[in-house]
């Protein structure tokens, strides 16, 4: 059409950039039309020019349609997974200045060769934008909003557990459709440890009037690692963006660095098991937690990783694999796989079940060489729950030396309160934690597999449809558990 020739060389420009593939139309007063929703859906994002919508509003109407349809996209597995969109004004500044759907706005002021040249450098990151739209007086001083600071209060489990049943709940109920909020199935009483190796301290927000709480955060002191860990960190949906979560967590920091013995900070906890780390089950709001954690000074480990471990003594930020908890369901028509015994028997080790306090110590001594947080407190809680849990150990025949564990545990066990996915599964569930294996031994995947196969096995004569395996990192043990997992 008449006057393209220059947004053409953009988009020419924007593949030459990175050798990728730009498709480009022109949008009228018709609309989206067949066409331009067809680009969105092959499109990886989306580029939206538009030039004084404010006085051509057939615009305005089309970049806010294409925005709807990027924030409804779904994923194969049912997640909201949002499409990225940039919208960029050419002529006037305030197109969508004032508009917060649009997330990512650009404003070039003219379209000049030079002027689109410097917006595809902005676009592939090669220089950062500067500058402030006409007429914001005092902008430039102002460099960051400031905070909101919150009354934050120690938290009363006689005052606030009650409160705290509430928020959860809040907070679960407000998960996207179709996904399930890692709060699910959790209480008041699965953050409260009261073990003797784990000083916890928590915080809460509230309305002292009406004992409503606004927000949350655990915090433990694992002694037997010297790790502090910020183990839960929720807001009242209906009142984020206050500054709330802000104050929470430099409370939560503040007592955990006050720690006699504290060696490093983590993100997440093994135990309880609510929070691996920084959520990362949809895209778009995996995005802006991770943003909102390298605010706090996070940068170096949000962006790759679910759990994140400071090193109090040199600062540095260490990097976990990503992690999750899976869950098999269907176990009574499971089967192993084939060959699976047979790989067993060539391991050279034989395995046993075992019961109660009186096989801690070979137990407790074998997985001290996992300096792991929140290991030990798990197989102290199974070790003193016998009815309702177990540990499976794999050991060397000539000497008996255990060489590996992992422990199993039912619904009616201590442990499960900490594990909310049991409770939400929402039929017999069996729990396999933990999982040890000594250094020593040379073929570590196949007795890690001999352990998780032995304990599904376990499980499923135990009569449970479904088994929770937590902690499990994303590049394991999926070739064991069944298809439906």
């Amino acid at each position: 059409m008449s006057g393209e020739r220059v947004f053409r060389e953009l988009g020419r420009s924007l593949a030459r950039q990175r050798n990728g593939r730009v498709l480009h139309t022109s949008y009228t007063a018709n609309g989206v039309r067949p066409q331009h929703e067809n680009l969105i859906e092959r499109a990886s994002a989306i580029v939206v020019l538009t030039a004084d919508a404010n006085r051509n509003l057939y615009q305005n109407a089309f970049t806010k349609h294409v925005a709807m349809i990027c924030n409804t996209q779904y994923g194969k597995s049912g997640e909201r997974k949002e499409k990225p969109l940039i919208v960029v004004a050419v002529s006037s500044p305030y197109d969508f200045a004032m508009d917060s759907s649009i997330s990512t706005y650009v404003c070039t002021y003219d379209f000049t060769e030079t002027a689109l040249m410097s917006l595809v450098n902005v676009l592939y990151g090669e220089i950062a934008p500067t500058g402030t739209l006409p007429g914001t007086i005092g902008q430039r001083e102002k460099s960051s909003p400031s905070k909101q600071h919150w009354l934050v209060e120690a938290f009363n489990e006689e005052r606030d557990a009650s409160g705290l049943d509430t928020l959860i709940k809040a907070v679960s109920e407000a998960a996207p459709p179709g996904q399930r909020s890692e709060l699910s199935g959790a209480s008041s009483n699965s953050v409260l440890l009261r073990q003797s190796d784990v000083l916890e301290m928590h915080f809460v927000v509230r309305n002292s009037s009406t004992q409503t709480l606004y927000g949350f955060v655990s915090t433990y002191f694992f002694k037997t690692t010297g790790t502090g860990v910020i183990g839960a960190l929720i807001v009242d949906p209906t009142r984020r963006k206050l500054d709330i979560g802000h104050s929470l967590y430099h409370r939560g920091i503040r007592s955990l660095v006050q720690r006699e013995g504290v060696k490093r900070y983590q993100l997440g906890s093994r135990l309880p098991s609510i929070f691996l780390g920084v959520p990362s089950g949809q895209s778009a709001e995996r995005k802006r937690l991770r943003q909102w954690f390298a605010n706090l000074g996070c940068k170096s480990a949000c962006p790759a990783s679910k759990k994140t471990r400071i090193d109090k003594r040199s600062g540095n930020t260490a990097l976990s694999r990503p992690i999750c908890s899976m869950m098999a369901k269907n176990l009574q028509s499971w089967t192993p796989p084939d060959g699976m015994a047979k790989s067993l028997q060539s391991a050279r080790v034989s395995f046993d079940l075992v019961y109660g306090w009186e096989h801690s110590g070979p137990v407790l001594d074998h997985i001290k060489s996992s300096n792991r947080q929140g290991l030990a407190e798990v197989y102290k809680l199974a070790l003193s729950d016998p009815s309702a849990c177990g540990v499976i150990r794999a050991k060397r025949p000539d000497d008996g030396a255990i060489v590996g564990t992992v422990v199993l545990y039912n619904m009616q066990s201590t442990l499960a309160e900490f594990v909310p996915a049991m409770k939400d599964v929402g039929e017999s569930t069996g729990g396999i934690s933990s999982p040890v294996i000594s250094p020593s031994f040379g073929d570590f995947s196949l007795l890690l597999q001999g352990l998780i196969l032995l304990g599904i096995r376990q499980i499923k004569q135990q009569g449970c449809d479904a088994c929770v395996l937590d902690c499990v990192s994303h590049t394991g043990l999926t070739f064991v558990l069944p298809a439906t997992c």
